[in-house]
């Protein structure tokens, strides 16, 4: 029978110090009967870490190996492209799904919204309740449960409908560093898809454990992800004006900082 649920977990080289706990909250879920579980190991090949990633699997999980690393933004794709199930909630191996998080988004589902739980730091503070686009080029973080729906939904754990990213050709593996979600979002919304918040469903994330990377060391890189976002889906002056606004400003956060 072909399950309404794929749950895909997507996990590279740092799967040892972060897997195990992320797949323990999802097995501490209530879950769909017809539910698939996928461990995407993305391009790590190491002959050990391969068959000691599939002797610890816990029961009920199907490992699926690349042959070669596609990114954050790739791995992403893959959880669609081999899931079986209408609905595929993905979750980052940095995720921790608090309890009845799945539950929630489950009963909660629409087929034109992407939703997501709160998303809080591992001290219990907000760390994301949805997030805006902003001129002139900005994904701007709500810190408080302010709103139910959101223009961006963060690409670290959704549940979306297969037919969506189906629609939408998938997320965009050209912005592999930054800016993949905003770019997905504009997509949806001009499509008429939303995100949605749901606000009694919870996750912990163990922000930039996956690529330790901060905005000051990798400011360029972001700089570089905005404005290819805004090429993309801007023209005329519209583009014209977001480009050299962005480019002040980044330019100067980069002096003061």
């Amino acid at each position: 029978m072909k399950p309404s649920l794929t749950i895909s977990v997507l996990t590279y080289n740092r799967w040892r110090e972060l897997l195990p706990a992320c797949l323990a909250s999802i097995d501490e879920q209530q879950l769909p009967t017809d539910c698939e579980k996928l461990i995407i190991n993305n391009g790590n090949n190491a002959k050990d870490d391969i068959s000691d990633m599939v002797r610890l699997t816990p029961p009920g999980w199907t490992v699926h190996t690349l042959q070669q690393n596609r990114g954050q933004i790739g791995g992403q794709n893959v959880c669609f492209e081999v899931a079986n199930g209408d609905w595929v909630l993905f979750v980052s191996d940095d995720v921790r799904l608090q309890p009845d998080a799945v539950l929630r988004l489950w009963m909660s589902r629409q087929p034109d919204a992407v939703l997501q739980p709160i998303i809080e730091n591992p001290n219990g503070s907000i760390q994301n309740a949805g997030m805006d686009w902003w001129w002139p080029g900005y994904g701007i973080g709500r810190r408080a449960y302010r709103h139910e729906w959101t223009t961006i939904v963060p690409s670290i754990t959704y549940l979306m409908p297969r037919d969506v990213w189906n629609l939408l050709g998938g997320f965009d593996e050209n912005l592999q560093f930054a800016y993949e979600d905003v770019d997905f979002g504009l997509r949806m919304f001009d499509r008429g898809i939303h995100g949605r918040v749901i606000h009694d469903a919870h996750a912990t994330h163990l922000a930039n454990q996956t690529l330790k990377h901060t905005m000051t060391h990798h400011r360029q890189r972001f700089h570089e992800a905005r404005l290819q976002v805004i090429r993309k889906h801007y023209t005329g002056v519209d583009r014209w004006l977001r480009v050299v606004a962005v480019t002040v400003i980044d330019g100067i956060r980069k002096m003061i900082t």
